[in-house]
This record gives C-alpha cells, sequence and structure tokens, in this order.
C-alpha cells in the first residue's frame, strides 16, 4: 500500500520504532525527520497486520526500510523495493539511492539480482552504506 505520511503514520511508526530505535538503538532525533512529510511510503500487510515499510523521497532516495523481526527473510523488503523502484521509473527518477547497513547482504543480492547498475559509496555513519542503483 503506498500512502503519504499523513495516512502511512499511525501504521508505520511503530514498525519504525520497533527496528531502528529498540533493536537498532537509533536515537528518535537521527529517526524521524522532515523527510517523512513529503515522501511517499510503502506499508507491508500480512494477515491484515502492518509489517513491514519503507520511504521514497522527491529526490530518489530508499530508505527509512523496517520489516518487524517475526517477518524477515520473507521476502517482504525486496517487494518493496520492486514498487518503490517502480514508482520512481514512473517518475521520471534516472537513479534511486538505497541506504544500506554493511551487513545487509539481502540489499546487494536484490541488486544483483535485479540487474541494476550499482557502485557502493561509504557514508558518515560508521556501518552504513549508500548505494545509487541506475537502471539498466
Amino acid at each position: 500500500m503506498l500512502l503519504d505520511w499523513a495516512d502511512a503514520h499511525a501504521l508505520a511508526k511503530p514498525i519504525r520504532t520497533s527496528v531502528f530505535i529498540q533493536e537498532q538503538q537509533v536515537s528518535e532525533l537521527e529517526e524521524w525527520d522532515d523527510e517523512d512529510s513529503a515522501s511517499l511510503h510503502v506499508l507491508a500487510f500480512k494477515d491484515g497486520e502492518a509489517v513491514a515499510t519503507a520511504r521514497l523521497t522527491q529526490k530518489g532516495k530508499i530508505g527509512r526500510m523496517a520489516v518487524l523481526k517475526a517477518h524477515r527473510k520473507q521476502g517482504i523488503g525486496a517487494m518493496m523495493l520492486v514498487k518503490l523502484i517502480e514508482v520512481a521509473k514512473q517518475r521520471g527518477l534516472q537513479e534511486v539511492k538505497l541506504w544500506s547497513q554493511t551487513h545487509a547482504q539481502v540489499l546487494k543480492s536484490f541488486i544483483k539480482n535485479m540487474a541494476l547498475q550499482h557502485r557502493v559509496m561509504s557514508f558518515w555513519m560508521p556501518g552504513l552504506h549508500i548505494l545509487r542503483c541506475g537502471y539498466s
């Protein structure tokens, strides 16, 4: 489901709080930013429950991807990426930027399987990479 922040907030915020703030110890100041209100948000549901979320900013950055622990390794993240890349293409964006933790092999495998052009750039925060992807 694709939503603006006004409609996504009530469902996405608990997921991101669980994954980023509680599990990964990201500070609330870092997690909540002004990009949310200007971004398109995707929510994934399983058995009527919101279990995952991600966002696409107006500049083509896909981020804040979070899947509840009990629902990981089921392809939900990949489905959200496919949808957001599809939307980015429809919006005329020539590339998307994906932020990933260095251990997120799923993202690297996804990019390879999708035959996207990519290069990895280090990001300022230890343990993170930015993957900038063009469409092939």
